[in-house]
């Protein structure tokens, strides 16, 4: 009977850890898409050199939340916004990363 009371409980306890990794999980996401809106607003600003260094340091988070992912929304983050927002860096395209960043890498990390 103890065996079967520690079984159950360990489980309780590794359910209430996932529970609170999710719930870090969905907090860290929350502040990344704002960290996303404040560059998205600087570069808006044309703050490029502001909106690109902010953007560098959000995109280990934002690296973290795609191993994350279902392999098929990964491949739509990559595809559809990070591919994208790295062209537009490249190119100092600070309208081009602004757009991407607001309508698609936020809209991805939603979802």
């Amino acid at each position: 009977m103890a065996d079967s009371v520690t079984g159950q409980l360990i489980l309780f306890i590794t359910i209430i850890m996932m529970k609170l990794e999710e719930n870090k999980l969905g907090n860290n996401i929350q502040e990344t898409m704002e960290k996303l809106e404040n560059i998205a607003n600087e570069l808006y600003n044309g703050n490029i050199n502001i909106g690109m260094a902010e953007m560098n340091l959000v995109l280990g988070d934002i690296s973290f939340f795609a191993t994350n992912m279902p392999e098929e929304k990964r491949s739509s983050l990559i595809n559809d916004a990070l591919t994208p927002l790295l062209e537009s860096m490249e190119n100092k395209d600070a309208v081009g990363m602004a757009d991407i960043i607001s309508y698609e890498l936020i809209t991805s990390l939603k979802e």
